[in-house]
């Protein structure tokens, strides 16, 4: 199966957050039907609150095919797929594995 990773920036209040939130309720239930993943991914500070915002935005009483992640989350999943394990790496240099293999990925 093909991932795709798509970045959206912008200023603050430019309406990145209603673009995500829209996108993922326009794919919600194609994406169960398929049985594919979207992943959400803030910072550490907002990931209660997204979750919290997104089940209130959706309506659907749960996140069945979304998963907000943080980016130390991110890293776990990434480096648990390739098989690595993270427990000796510090936070700089889990970010300098992440930036290479996003990097060459071209994502």
């Amino acid at each position: 199966m093909r991932k795709m990773l798509k970045v959206i920036y912008g200023k603050s209040r430019s309406g990145k957050t209603t673009y995500i939130y829209n996108k993922i309720k326009e794919n919600y239930d194609k994406n169960i039907n398929e049985n594919r993943q979207a992943y959400l991914i803030v910072p550490e500070q907002f990931s209660l609150s997204t979750e919290e915002k997104l089940v209130d935005f959706l309506d659907r009483g749960g996140l069945f095919n979304v998963e907000v992640l943080t980016l130390q989350r991110m890293a776990y999943y990434v480096f648990n797929e390739l098989g690595l394990t993270i427990d000796n790496i510090t936070d700089v240099g889990k970010r300098i594995i992440l930036y290479n293999i996003l990097n060459k990925r071209r994502f």
